[in-house]
Order: structure tokens, then C-alpha cells, then sequence
């Protein structure tokens, strides 16, 4: 009888063991795995910060380049303008010219 129970309680040891060496392995398989989905969360909020950074710097080429678009459009017609008040304004100027040689 001391016999089967001595048995009994080395049995309950393995089985203990046994239990304790499996919660361990799968205690580390989680780790491994939380580590990984932590990983991959990681690289893809990077990896949106990156591409939302990208949108935001081709917006703002765009409008940069929109706005340099418009200020070369003004420029020209100022220039247009300019243009067609000094030849309006030629004969005048000539005219006032000759009156100053001769007068």
C-alpha cells in the first residue's frame, strides 16, 4: 500500500511537471506570438504615417505649384497691361518730345 502510494505521488510529479513544462511552452509561444502582432501593428501604423506623409507632400507640391501658376498668369497680364499703356501713351510721348527739340 505505501508501495502504490509512493507511486501515486511520483505520478502526480510527472504529471506536474509535465503540466508545468507545457503552461511554460505555451506561455512562450504567446510571448513570441503577442511580440510578432506588435511588430506587425508597428510596421503598419509606420508604414501609414509614411504614405499619409506622402499625400500630404504631393498636396502641398500641387498647391505650391497652382499658386506659382497664378502668380506667373498675373505677372504676364501686368505685363500685358503695362505694354498696352505704353504704346497707348507713345504717340504722346513723342509728340510731347518733339514739341520740347523744336519749342
Amino acid at each position: 500500500m505505501i508501495q502504490e502510494t509512493l507511486e501515486a505521488v511520483r505520478r502526480a510529479e510527472r504529471e506536474a511537471q509535465t503540466t508545468e513544462k507545457q503552461a511554460a511552452e505555451q506561455a512562450q509561444s504567446l510571448a513570441a506570438q503577442a511580440k510578432a502582432d506588435a511588430r506587425a501593428q508597428a510596421d503598419q501604423k509606420i508604414a501609414q504615417a509614411k504614405a499619409q506623409a506622402e499625400r500630404a507632400l504631393a498636396e502641398a507640391k500641387a498647391q505650391g505649384e497652382a499658386q506659382a501658376a497664378q502668380a506667373a498668369q498675373a505677372a504676364q497680364a501686368e505685363l500685358a497691361a503695362l505694354r498696352e499703356t505704353a504704346q497707348s501713351r507713345q504717340p504722346q510721348a513723342v509728340e510731347q518730345l518733339i514739341r520740347r527739340l523744336l519749342g
